[in-house]
């Protein structure tokens, strides 16, 4: 498993990643996908979407973090 537990309120969530290792890997994964996530902590992936962000949107955000995760 990559994700040992999920954090947050609202829209601002974050994943805990096993590794710190593991979480810059899944951080260029995403890149390369066109999803922009960042790093809080030491491993953390943080995820936080505009307020007026659509249904659609997530879908497609979502979509392609499945895909970026497929990669590694």
């Amino acid at each position: 498993a990559l994700f040992k537990e999920h954090v947050g309120i609202g829209l601002m969530r974050g994943l805990r990643v096993v590794s710190a290792d593991v979480l810059a890997n899944i951080i260029n994964a995403c890149r390369k996908e066109g999803v922009m996530v960042l790093r809080a902590g030491r491993n953390t992936l943080r995820f936080l979407p505009p307020l007026t962000i659509t249904k659609d949107e997530i879908d497609e955000g979502f979509k392609r973090f499945n895909n970026a995760l497929a990669s590694l």
